[in-house]
């Protein structure tokens, strides 16, 4: 767990371990998400950012550990003080945008009146406003991201977990997530977002924490990153990452036949 005062966590992971079968996707992970920051889970494909994720928002339970939402477990009836976006889980597609964020609202316990609201202000945002009427699941993958980020966000949340929330998404939108993000975790908030790309956690990110076939490798400041020592090369140095052999595309040169 990072160093920060423990007062200033709005979730602990304490310890967490999590296997399928005899594969360990989650070895004694350990750490901390702060109030009014945003956070960055960096990870190769199976370092186990979404099971963690997962774990986080009670979806699974681990093997051993435990997570915790200002010195609580999170039960059922705290479910309001999270938000959550995670690709695994998308049961309301066939909803249009405006009917899946304005149930997902209703669902912890806004008005009917107050959640279209917020529905049509959220997808306004998005830029999503001429399409807040088609169903989900006809949406691009950007697109979808844009809803499943304003789903998380709906009801207030104090914390929001969100699965490479930006991946697919136009660059425009991405400026105007990540706006949305910093606003939210200025306003008090803990983000804990996951991405596989590095330069977007030097963007909207406080700190980072890399995840590496199921353990934590390293984690820091983003502002203590230094211009000869960006994050990707922290990243390869903490999990090892070996640069590749090129030598077999000697014939890839343009105009070559």
């Amino acid at each position: 767990m990072n160093d920060r005062g423990a007062d200033a966590q709005m979730i602990a992971v304490e310890h967490v371990s999590k296997s399928f079968g005899r594969r360990y996707a989650l070895d004694d992970v350990s750490l901390g998400v702060p109030h009014g920051a945003v956070t960055g889970l960096a990870g190769s494909n199976g370092a186990g950012k979404t099971t963690l994720l997962s774990i986080m928002a009670g979806f699974i339970r681990p093997d051993s550990g435990e997570v915790r939402y200002e010195g609580r477990e999170l039960r059922s009836a705290d479910a309001h003080v999270l938000g959550v976006q995670i690709e695994d889980f998308r049961s309301y597609d066939t909803l249009s945008a405006h009917a899946l964020l304005t149930t997902s609202a209703m669902l912890y316990g806004v008005s009917r009146r107050e959640a279209m609201l917020r529905s049509e202000s959220i997808l306004t945002v998005l830029g999503l406003e001429a399409d807040m009427h088609r169903t989900v699941e006809e949406f691009s993958t950007g697109m979808r991201k844009k809803v499943h980020v304003g789903a998380a966000l709906i009801h207030a949340p104090r914390a929001i977990l969100l699965d490479e929330p930006l991946e697919a998404v136009d660059p425009p939108s991405q400026v105007v997530i990540i706006d949305i993000l910093r606003e939210f975790a200025r306003r008090g908030g803990a983000v804990l977002l996951s991405t596989h790309n590095l330069e977007m956690i030097e963007r909207a990110c406080d700190s980072y924490v890399i995840l590496d076939k199921g353990k934590i490798v390293a984690e820091g400041a983003v502002d203590e990153i230094s211009h000869s020592r960006r994050l990707h090369q922290i990243f390869a140095e903490a999990t090892n990452a070996q640069r590749v052999s090129l030598k077999g595309l000697g014939w890839l040169t343009p105009f070559s036949r």
